[in-house]
């Protein structure tokens, strides 16, 4: 039952890290596109958005896989 709710908490965790790893990938992707259209292309504005688009790859790759042991684990239980 403990394990349940620890890997409950963990996923809502990791989706509420998403979401703020989200909101920052959009910012840092709009305020790009506004430089670009000012200026020239940034490159550290550029390899933010990559690094941001790697982390959100990553823990969504985590995400998944907390919620499959959740339901391999509420399987194993009935």
């Amino acid at each position: 039952m403990k394990t349940k709710k620890t890997l409950k908490s963990r996923i809502k965790t990791l989706k509420a890290i998403l979401y703020v790893v989200m909101l920052f990938w959009v910012v840092i992707l709009i305020y790009t596109i506004y430089d670009f259209i000012i200026n020239e292309i940034n490159p550290y504005l550029v390899l933010a958005l990559i690094l941001l688009v790697t982390s959100m790859t990553i823990i969504r790759q985590i995400k998944a896989a907390q919620e499959k042991k959740l339901s391999e684990l509420e399987d194993n239980k009935d």
